[in-house]
């Protein structure tokens, strides 16, 4: 099923060399997370700005009032 504008919906990986569960080896490079974190509670900060720096992305969570781990 497409997008409105005509895009896919969904891209399949599979054949990717990005694909980390290809093999025993890169399946275990992933993050295992403690049980009291979910997924949605998850924030994964990439490829920003240089000046978007460790203080800027603690204080957005504290100016917006949500709980954060380090």
């Amino acid at each position: 099923m497409d997008l409105p504008d005509g895009s896919p919906s969904f891209q399949d990986y599979m054949g990717s060399r990005n694909n980390r569960f290809t093999t025993p080896e890169a399946a275990a490079k992933n993050h295992i997370l403690p049980e009291f974190v979910t997924a949605a509670a998850v924030y994964c900060v990439l490829n920003t700005n240089w000046y978007f720096s460790h203080t800027v992305c603690i204080s957005a969570f504290i100016r917006s009032g949500q709980p954060f781990y380090l």
